[in-house]
């Protein structure tokens, strides 16, 4: 078969989508496909992932049973797969990968954090980490395994620094309404992140907006305190401290 055929061949093939933020679902053209647990989660792990060995793959998804089991699960969440969705997972002789057909939110997602912030120009897509939005998500909510919970703070770790970063971008391009939605969501997404809560001060501080940064300050101080027992940090000390503290009185010229 020809380069072009094989193209074609591609083209004409169904489309498959993973979606892993905010709950685990594949479409098969739009149509939902229900899927068994071990393979729904072979299938996340290879969308986070990539492409990996069936030894590690099988580690990580069984990792507190013997390696024989393990590979037994695998092999069976495999043939699941095979026989319900043929092109969702490849299997190679070195590894196992997703379909070069099937898209992921989690792919889209760091795209996203790739194209997002260029100088002061920030892409609209970016208000797509906001909560509620395609990729504002949390990622596989519920499941514990260990993959999955260091996956997710991961990618969480990542929105919040791209909504920091291109929140900064906003307010120093005058867009001070949409720089403080994106500031707001790093608070909603992570109440506890200091640098978030300071951003948003310092954008209500740069909009001459004194009394919101002062009532931010309180709303962190209050909440670090009740939920973990600590102060806000010398950082944030510093920025209240040269909001109250009292500036010169300007000479008055006779």
């Amino acid at each position: 078969m020809s380069s072009d055929d094989q193209d074609r061949s591609a083209q004409t093939r169904p489309q498959i989508r993973l979606r892993l933020f905010d709950a685990f679902a594949v479409e098969l053209d739009g149509a939902r496909v229900e899927l068994p647990p071990r393979t729904q989660r072979l299938t996340a792990l290879l969308g986070v992932r990539g492409p990996l060995s069936r030894g590690v793959a099988a580690g990580l998804l069984w990792p507190e049973v013997r390696e024989d089991r393990a590979r037994a699960s695998l092999r069976a969440a495999l043939c699941a797969a095979q026989r319900l969705l043929p092109d969702l997972i490849v299997s190679r002789p070195g590894d196992l990968r997703l379909g070069p057909q099937v898209r992921t939110d989690v792919a889209d997602f760091r795209a996203l954090l790739r194209t997002s912030h260029h100088g002061h120009k920030i892409s609209d897509a970016v208000l797509d980490l906001l909560p509620g939005a395609p990729l504002g998500g949390c990622l596989v909510p519920g499941w514990t395994d260990d993959w999955a919970v260091a996956e997710r703070e991961l990618l969480l770790q990542l929105r919040l620094h791209t909504l920091d970063a291109c929140a900064a971008a906003l307010a120093a391009a005058g867009d001070v309404g949409t720089a403080l939605e994106l500031a707001a969501a790093a608070i909603q997404a992570d109440g506890l992140r200091e640098s978030a809560h300071r951003r948003l001060m310092q954008i209500y501080l740069d909009d001459g907006n004194t009394v919101a940064a002062l009532r931010q300050y309180e709303v962190f101080r209050t909440t670090l305190w009740r939920t973990l027992g600590l102060r806000p940090s010398p950082l944030m000390q510093a920025l209240i401290e040269s909001i109250r503290r009292p500036r010169p009185k300007a000479s008055v010229l006779r």
